[in-house]
């Protein structure tokens, strides 16, 4: 029992950033990417299983139709929909006009407000698949700062042919939708379709990635954990959410200018019992000002990552030069702070990851990097923490793409609105949910009118956050340390459901993971003990 992920041997690009978004939710030993000769075996052996094909070729229709032949399989397919298929499905499908394409983008942001394409992507929350998503609508691209920050966390939906696109204009039947992209209510294309085909299950994504830089991504670890559970095969997904809770959330303040006017901020969340983490620009450190301050931090036990040591663009556009950012980054701060201070993670500048620069990254001895952001390099914009694409095994992600400046509160009766929609979201998709802000220094104080406000806008966001349930807050460290124990993990099953693990979870601060299995949450070795070989597994 595996996720099969069937991509052309060419499109590494396609493969890596799909399979890595399938390890992320269902661990490493659980995904395989396959061949056509092992994609036929499984079809000889006549077992159920999982599959996942991106961007199929026309020649594969015969294997795809052949797994919808065994009862209780699920196909997930990602793209276009190949001629052959098209008639099984009753579809249709043409390219988009010029004048469609054009839908998909937004204008920039405006202070104090946001933008959003004409394009929108609307789901049918009457069927029970499509009310697993986390929003009702998205725009296909929005922005709360420029053309650079999307606060609700998602990227964005192309119409340039590219991997991240929209496949074609794709009209369906009424009853196989479960989304569409709609503009000024009119139906440009079907986004999101669901068939039953003798006795299997068929979801398709008008997009060759799908929606792995979406909570709508949650809909896919539905569809293989949960759907039709009574009689099709489903794989246990890990769950970012430690069991016994119902959110977690990490913070962080990026010092590009200043450390030291974090202290009032850094009070009010100590008073708010809530881990504060701080992101050191090096050269900021060449003030020696600032040293006090981070010692006293470093000695209540609160977390430092790096953030380069000159915030260059791109990281410096080469291998050598991320490696010596990162060198002089982490010289910096155990200077300052002295040798104790183990700095294991950083946050890229302006959330600019060239392929070539996280590849440094994982050179450099750091065990993971924090990223993600609409306006560049979108394979590191992941809706699940973990496994990096096109990096080495035990080097982790996890996307934080919401900033909390003054710039990007809104006008009207509440300016923290779209924070608190950013964090509705993340916990409906069952995701860790990471914010940020800036320290003032003498030249930009990021849209607040004084540190007074910025505090209470953060206070009230916090005890929001802390409303809506039981909520974990963690350090960034905690965080990623958490992270990289979840993708550490190797689940596998055998045909008739038993499964097993490589090497029990060595879990930080004695938390327990959480499984999704057939519409049920579980801790994690509990539900292996239940479902692992010598039990009356399911």
């Amino acid at each position: 029992m595996r996720v099969l992920l069937v991509v052309d041997s060419r499109r590494d690009d396609l493969s890596t950033i799909v399979g890595s978004a399938l390890r992320r939710s269902f661990t490493c030993g659980a995904v395989v990417h396959a061949s056509i000769a092992l994609w036929q075996e499984y079809l000889a052996n006549g077992e159920p299983f999982v599959l996942v094909v991106a961007d199929p070729s026309d020649q594969w229709s015969v294997f795809i139709q052949g797994t919808l032949a065994i009862k209780g399989a699920k196909v997930i397919l990602l793209g276009r929909i190949p001629d052959r298929l098209q008639l099984l499905l009753n579809v249709t499908s043409e390219p988009l006009s010029p004048q469609q394409r054009a839908l998909f983008s937004s204008k920039d942001a405006e202070t104090n407000s946001f933008a959003e394409s004409a394009a929108v992507v609307c789901y049918d929350k009457s069927n029970p698949l499509a009310a697993k998503a986390p929003m009702e609508r998205r725009p296909c691209e929005r922005f709360d700062f420029m053309a650079e920050w999307n606060n609700l966390g998602y990227g964005s939906i192309k119409a340039d042919d590219s991997i991240w696109a929209i496949s074609a204009r794709v009209m369906l039947q009424d009853n196989n939708v479960i989304a569409q992209v709609l503009a000024e209510e009119q139906s440009i294309t079907v986004y999101m379709g669901l068939w039953q085909i003798e006795g299997a299950s068929l979801l398709w994504v008008n997009r060759a990635v799908g929606p792995v830089d979406s909570q709508e991504w949650f809909i896919l670890e539905e569809f293989v954990s949960c759907y039709q559970a009574d009689f099709a095969i489903c794989l246990p997904v890990l769950s970012e959410i430690p069991h016994g809770y119902d959110a977690c959330v990490t913070m962080r303040l990026d010092c590009d200018e200043d450390i030291n006017s974090a202290h009032q901020l850094y009070a009010l969340y100590q008073e708010k019992s809530v881990p504060l983490s701080l992101a050191i620009h090096g050269t900021v450190l060449e003030d020696d000002s600032h040293h006090e301050f981070l010692k006293q931090y470093v000695a209540n036990g609160d977390c430092l990552l790096s953030h380069s040591w000159s915030h260059p663009v791109n990281w410096g556009d080469s291998y050598e030069e991320t490696l010596k950012q990162v060198q002089m980054s982490l010289d910096a701060i155990e200077g300052a702070v002295g040798k104790e201070i183990d700095v294991k993670y950083a946050v890229s500048p302006f959330h600019q990851n060239p392929v070539i620069s996280v590849q440094a990254l994982a050179d450099s001895g750091l065990g993971g990097f924090i990223s993600g952001i609409i306006c560049n390099d979108p394979e590191y914009l992941v809706a699940r923490g973990g496994e990096v694409p096109f990096a080495p095994s035990g080097f982790v992600t996890h996307s934080q793409q919401c900033m909390l400046h003054g710039d990007c509160m809104l006008e009207g009766d509440d300016p923290l609105s779209i924070f608190k929609q950013s964090f509705d979201i993340a916990r409906q998709g069952q995701a860790l949910f990471g914010f940020l802000d800036h320290p003032f220094s003498p030249r930009y104080a990021y849209g607040w009118q004084s540190e007074d406000q910025r505090c209470e806008a953060h206070g009230e966001f916090i005890d929001y956050i802390k409303a809506s349930g039981n909520v974990l807050f963690l350090n960034e460290h905690q965080a990623l340390g958490w992270i990289a124990m979840k993708n550490s993990i190797e689940l596998s099953a055998n045909s008739v459901g038993e499964f097993s693990i490589k090497s029990s979870p060595s879990s930080p601060d004695e938390l327990s993971l959480a499984v999704r299995y057939k519409n049920k949450n579980y801790d994690f070795l509990t539900w292996l003990e239940n479902n692992s070989k010598g039990s009356n597994a399911v």
